[in-house]
């Protein structure tokens, strides 16, 4: 299963997060578009951009997302 880092406002790394913990935080306000966040080692992106995240936390019955 991928797991999810996200930099919290101290520009720290925190994690490792399951895929439903992001959507839960996502879906929380804890983490905005412009958060920088990765799935395993890939490198940093907005969360904005990674494809269909949004689209899965906006669906609350979505547990686990993975990015292609």
């Amino acid at each position: 299963m991928p797991e999810w880092y996200y930099r919290d406002d101290q520009d720290r790394t925190v994690g490792p997060l399951r895929p439903g913990e992001l959507l839960s935080m996502i879906r929380s306000g804890e983490l905005s578009e412009d958060t920088l966040i990765r799935k395993d080692d890939s490198q940093w992106v907005r969360s904005v951009e990674i494809n269909g995240l949004w689209a899965a936390a906006a669906a609350p019955e979505t547990e686990f997302y993975c990015a292609v």
